[in-house]
């Protein structure tokens, strides 16, 4: 805390004051309310006794409490100069300023911090003119975000007290200052004086403000020798109503049978019902268990038992949802393997995972080469398979018995897998019952890879509820125009998804009238944006649900009905589920104020599979329970008046891109290994229409061309990391900025506009083919200046709207270019290459209909697309 003497100072501080984030909701009221709060007869005892002197004591109390609210170590105090002689409507220009300054202080005692906080309050004498400054400082802000005062009024009389108060608050509306802190103290009593802006607070949240205050300076009264940051914040009464009222949803569920007996179940209950639909072919309940049932007797035949894991290495088919079923009929953990990841990183996850046994199909074996698990080829052990029986297994698979594994992005370079009991997943089933609406052949369209948890939804759970599962191919998975007709063709009434999934649709605005016949669209795995709930409200009436969940809490932990985009949140935790917002000292925050979500109850998962390290950093010891365990997210949220979490941002270098979980440590850790790589780092970035990308920097053992470099780079990442953990632009460093302490400041990297990355030398489109794919790339990313060897990613693409691009142009030259062979060589003459190549079932291209955004079509008569690549 420092007295500033110097306007220019005072002014480029001032102007330059981080904003302090209060935990207050936005009011419907103007003008300003003043509470008043006489502190309790045994603090004010306790400060006639202590040796602080009060006022010193209570701009100590208030600094904490700032700091505890915003986690912020540097914000500024005005404190107005009030004369309690003076006439009532005497103008109040002179003011005090302290810089409050905490770095470094996080272990002090209330008695350390006190004598620091006195020690410059007794320095700080010269005042300063309001008009002066006010004058010189930037207009449309208040100078100040807070204001303290007090005064001493024991020889003064009861009217003089109102003069001060009402001098206070004229003061303070014509700063323009939200909240005003002020302590009036005479010979009986101490009264605090909260003077707040009813635009901006509301009473309980002053209220709120008052209990924290006075639980601050009873703590620093009686127990002045322990940390200030150790201290809760939350009154009695506070604490309790959050551990018994709020944070835990405790409800009497069904515990009879798991996930998969919950199958059965549906099978007597309607054994002729659609239950699986892949392209044309419908599978009943009944085909579906028997086929079940077969593989299950199979599996055991080849020496699978319980408590085996079993990988599931297969292309999108009913069989990967058999297969699920079948492992779990006889007592094993299924580990999802996306065919899609590069075979090093399979290879990692299933030496990881220790599989004795795994179920894929001929046309993937090579991809598990390195493998020492027995390989079942489904296609090719199909004669076998079908001549098991098809009687029911009837084992007895306890709660506690490990039902999957779900590898995630690891910080150390490696995947992380997350294993999940039964009891979980039943819980699960019963907890989504009133939210998903999954009544008996209501269809849901199956969009997930099997390796993303939200599979569970989509296979398991909509299978135990009796719903049609309709499963979405390669294509439909990421092209707007194939899911479109997948909708309306199999009249989806469920959607699942991520937010950037559902923008895909709604981008291509020809193929959006499937949305109107959806009665749900459950959106997770990443924010859900105000700006998208507008434009899906523009074309469905569906019930819209924002679906939070961590892999480790199994697929969903809260859920929320969204009715409006001013009124975004994570909703409440479902049943049996515990919610807290905890600081960094496992302390409750209270209402309004952030903290990592932490989440406990039955969707816990067991832990990380041969992480123990890491499992006693996630998983640790309830701290309201014993003998009980909580997981720490990395998530930070806050709670709301209403009792919903709002999530805010991440604690770690963890990111969420199209609902894909990226450990960014883990890109780094990869790209360190790559040839010419010293040293990297991996951050995301945000481009011009709002979406998220990956850009690297590195140091090199040798600099060299940017374009040849960045191809080799990218070659090598192909055989470790799937597409979508990709950095979009590798930027080659000197040096990394550093902090102070010596740690790569990520904040300081510099942030390249995405055009700035072109290369320099531009190269027309040669054909008309390539001047059509062009056409379509600047309609997409809205960059003019593309030449045919400029890369995708480079112009500010990412794998969603290459999706875009590919939709398009599959629309456009009725050929099926997939997401893979675009992104392999995404640049306009290799992709015209292979458009070139594919076969071509008509006699024109001119005749398809372009879509809307795409510009006007050129007339092209009837030429053939080989015609178009040579003109």
């Amino acid at each position: 805390m420092i007295s500033l003497r110097d306007v220019n100072s005072m002014k480029n501080l001032i102007n330059n004051q981080p904003v302090l984030s209060l935990p207050f909701t936005k009011g419907i009221d103007s003008g300003y309310a003043v509470y008043k709060k006489k502190l309790s007869g045994h603090i004010e005892q306790g400060l006639d006794k202590s040796t602080y002197d009060s006022e010193s004591a209570i701009l100590t109390v208030l600094s904490i409490l700032l700091h505890r609210y915003t986690d912020q170590v540097e914000f500024l105090i005005g404190s107005p100069k009030i004369n309690s002689n003076s006439s009532t409507t005497e103008e109040v220009d002179k003011f005090f300023l302290f810089e409050m300054n905490m770095t470094g202080y996080e272990k002090l005692t209330f008695t350390e911090l006190y004598k620091k906080v006195e020690k410059e309050l007794n320095n700080t004498q010269q005042s300063h003119s309001y008009k002066t400054l006010q004058a010189e400082c930037r207009k449309g802000s208040p100078l100040f975000q807070v204001l303290y005062g007090f005064t001493n009024m024991t020889n003064f009389s009861d009217e003089s007290s109102e003069k001060v108060v009402r001098q206070i608050v004229n003061f303070q509306e014509h700063s323009g200052t939200c909240l005003g802190i002020y302590v009036l103290r005479n010979q009986s009593e101490t009264i605090l004086h909260m003077v707040y802006d009813k635009s901006r607070a509301s009473q309980n949240d002053v209220t709120r403000m008052i209990g924290h205050f006075e639980t601050l300076l009873h703590c620093m009264l009686n127990e002045s020798e322990s940390l200030f940051n150790r201290t809760s914040l939350l009154t009695e009464e506070e604490h309790h109503l959050l551990l018994n009222q709020i944070c835990e949803n405790s409800c009497e569920l069904p515990k009879e049978g798991q996930i998969h007996d919950l199958f059965t179940k549906q099978v007597n209950l309607n054994p002729e019902a659609i239950a699986i639909v892949v392209g044309e072919k419908h599978i009943t309940y009944q085909e579906v268990n028997c086929k079940v049932n077969q593989l299950a007797y199979y599996l055991q035949k080849k020496g699978a038992s319980e408590g085996d894991i079993i990988g599931i290495c297969l292309s999108r088919s009913a069989e990967i949802i058999i297969s699920q079923l079948a492992v779990l009929k006889i007592g094993g953990a299924y580990v999802p393997l996306d065919p899609a990841y590069p075979s090093e990183r399979l290879a990692s996850m299933m030496s990881d995972s220790g599989l004795k046994f795994v179920l894929c199909e001929t046309t993937l074996r090579q991809q598990l080469h390195t493998s020492d698990a027995k390989i079942i080829d489904l296609q090719v052990e199909m004669k076998n398979i079908e001549t098991e029986s098809t009687a029911e297994l009837n084992l007895v698979i306890n709660d506690n018995e490990l039902a999957y594994i779900i590898y995630t992005s690891g910080s150390t370079g490696e995947p992380k897998g997350v294993m999940v009991e039964h009891h979980s997943i039943r819980n699960l089933y019963y907890a989504v019952k009133e939210h998903l609406c999954f009544d008996k052949n209501r269809s849901i369209v199956a969009l997930a890879s099997i390796a993303f948890d939200i599979f569970v939804i989509e296979s398991l759970i909509a299978l135990a509820y009796g719903a049609k599962v309709v499963i979405a191919n390669e294509i439909e998975q990421h092209d707007p125009m194939a899911l479109n007709e997948l909708i309306k063709n199999n009249k989806i009434e469920i959607l699942p998804g991520t937010p950037a999934r559902l923008q895909m649709l709604l981008n291509d605005n020809l193929h959006t009238d499937c949305l109107k016949s959806l009665k749900l669209i459950c959106m997770g795995g990443e924010p859900f944006p105000p700006r998208l709930f507008e434009e899906v409200r523009d074309v469905t009436n569906a019930k819209i649900l924002n679906i939070y969940g961590p892999t480790e809490t199994t697929v969903y932990a809260t859920i929320k009905e969204l009715e409006n985009s001013n009124d975004i949140t994570i909703g409440n935790q479902l049943c049996n589920y515990e919610c807290y917002i905890m600081d960094q000292y496992m302390q409750l925050q209270p209402i309004g104020v952030k903290g990592e979500l932490c989440i406990a109850g039955a969707g816990l998962a067991r832990g990380y599979h041969n992480r123990d390290k890491l499992n006693q950093e996630r998983f640790i010891e309830h701290p309201f329970k014993p003998g009980k365990r909580i997981y720490r997210t990395g998530d930070i949220a806050l709670l709301l008046a209403n009792g919903e979490i709002k999530y805010i941002e991440r604690t770690d270098s963890q990111v969420k891109i199209r609902g894909h979980r990226i450990e960014l440590g883990e890109i780094e850790k990869v790209l360190e290994r790559a040839p010419n790589v010293r040293q990297a780092v991996v951050i995301d970035r945000v481009n011009e229409k709002g979406g998220i990308f990956l850009a690297a920097y590195l140091i090199v053992e040798k600099k060299s061309s940017d374009e040849k470099q960045t191809a080799e780079w990218r070659e090598y990442l192909k055989d470790f990391l799937p597409s979508y953990m990709w950095p979009t632009v590798f930027l080659q460093m000197d040096s990394l900025p550093l902090t102070t302490n010596g740690k790569i400041d990520r904040k300081k990297l510099p942030n390249h506009q995405m055009e700035s990355l072109n290369s320099g030398n531009y190269v027309a489109p040669r054909s008309l083919l390539e001047e059509r794919i062009k056409d379509i790339w600047v309609d997409v990313i809205d960059n003019h200046n593309i030449g045919i060897n400029d890369h995708f990613l480079e112009l500010g693409g990412d794998s969603l709207l290459a999706t875009l691009v590919i939709s398009r142009i599959n629309g456009e030259f009725e050929v099926k270019l997939t997401l893979n062979e675009f992104l392999s060589e995404p640049t306009i003459v290799e992709v015209a290459a292979k458009v070139s190549s594919k076969t071509v079932n008509q006699s024109s291209v001119g005749k398809k209909k372009r879509n809307a955004i795409m510009p006007k079509s050129r007339t092209l008569n009837s030429k053939k697309l080989t015609d178009l690549s040579n003109e």
